[in-house]
């Protein structure tokens, strides 16, 4: 058994990161008020930044997101799923392996990719909730640089399966500490930075449309 890592904004998807297209969203939908970005804006100088906070969706119902999260999914996110990627999602299931996503954007709206793409697993950003109102924090860890590494190995170990056994596809130099320790890592579409790691490291670069 194999598995096989993506991210997804960058990678899977095209153009800005589904957390952006979802403020935009909420934005356009009145769930949230350039008040609250500005709110956001100050909790990042403050409160840990993107790691932790959620600032512009403090005091919101959560049950509403989920439903604007799902409109925006369907609007915004999922006309820029790369045909390429499905492709490749496809031909690791299959094979047979396991499909598993890591992604530091917002488990409310990447939970539709994974169930888009048939993928097995998901880890994203979790919104945490008290009474069904957004608290404005995150769940720790976020899924992000190498902390996408550290989740990989408490997955592969649950599992028995060797990193280097395992694929990894990412598309930006912070997806390189996981792409550095499997088997099988693919730059996929990546920034100037990874690019060039990547030819240094003899990595494949697959350039999806």
């Amino acid at each position: 058994m194999k598995i096989a890592l993506f991210d997804i904004d960058g990678t899977l998807i095209r153009g800005p990161s589904m957390e952006k297209l979802l403020t935009w969203h909420l934005l356009k939908r009145r769930f949230i008020s350039p008040g609250d970005l500005a709110r956001f804006a100050a909790g990042l100088l403050s409160n840990g930044g993107m790691e932790t906070t959620r600032m512009h969706l403090r005091g919101k119902p959560a049950g509403e997101l989920e439903v604007l999260a799902r409109e925006c999914y369907e609007i915004l996110v999922r006309p820029r799923i790369l045909s390429g990627a499905r492709e490749l999602v496809e031909s690791h299931l299959e094979k047979g392996e396991l499909v598993v996503l890591l992604t530091g954007s917002l488990e409310v709206i990447a939970r539709w990719v994974k169930a888009e793409l048939g993928a097995h697993g998901l880890i994203a950003s979790h919104l945490e909730v008290s009474g069904g109102i957004l608290t404005g924090r995150l769940d720790p860890p976020r899924p992000f640089g190498p902390r996408k590494l550290m989740l990989a190995r408490a997955i592969a170990g649950e599992l028995g399966i060797e990193l280097g056994e395992c694929y990894a596809y990412g598309d930006r130099l912070s997806d390189a500490p996981l792409l550095a320790c499997v088997g099988y890592p693919r730059a996929v579409n990546p920034d100037p930075a990874l690019a060039t790691l990547a030819r240094q490291m003899g990595w494949p670069v697959i350039h999806l449309r």
